[in-house]
């Protein structure tokens, strides 16, 4: 990372895919994401595509977008990364340098709280950041929405058990 922003002054922000692991190591899979500045940009409106235990970023350039901030709750990476994004150009590696780790449960109440938090920041995208709401991202904030109306338990069931898995599945199959 150091050497690819070394290499490409443009960019203030580098992260890279990661592995996904369960709660006692083993790999389920490998998170794929958008690796060039333009796919990153087109995504941001949507979902956070920069794994955030990925990112190295240029100190001066995190400083002058205001570092991170509580205003988002459980959001903070998310909307650093927004902000910092308007300060120059984004990449991701395309190898994995950092793992998630998949929680097996939910905290009580984190989940609905975060989804809330989302769209807290994606309209603070949209309105103060200058990010532009496409119909993909209406579709997903509709459907956060109406996850966040959902008891903890079957949101987290929803976005883990049939989107994660399954997504890491397809993504591990195709390579």
């Amino acid at each position: 990372q150091v050497e690819f922003l070394d290499s490409h002054q443009e960019h203030v922000l580098v992260g890279s895919y990661m592995r996904i692991i369960d709660s006692v190591d083993r790999p389920l899979g490998l998170h794929k994401c958008p690796i060039h500045d333009g796919q990153l940009r087109k995504s941001m409106p949507v979902y956070n595509p920069i794994g955030c235990a990925s990112i190295m970023y240029r100190r001066d350039d995190a400083l002058a977008a205001g570092g991170h901030s509580s205003r988002f709750g459980t959001c903070q990476d998310y909307d650093f990364i927004l902000r910092l994004a308007r300060r120059g150009s984004v990449a991701n590696l395309p190898e994995p340098l950092a793992a998630y780790r998949f929680p097996e449960s939910p905290k009580r109440g984190r989940m609905k709280d975060q989804l809330r938090s989302i769209l807290r920041l994606k309209r603070a995208a949209y309105s103060e950041y200058g990010y532009h709401q496409t119909l993909t991202a209406r579709a997903v904030n509709f459907a956060q929405g109406a996850l966040s109306l959902l008891p903890n338990e079957v949101a987290y069931w929803l976005l883990t058990k049939e989107f994660v898995i399954s997504e890491v599945e397809d993504r591990v199959t195709r390579n």
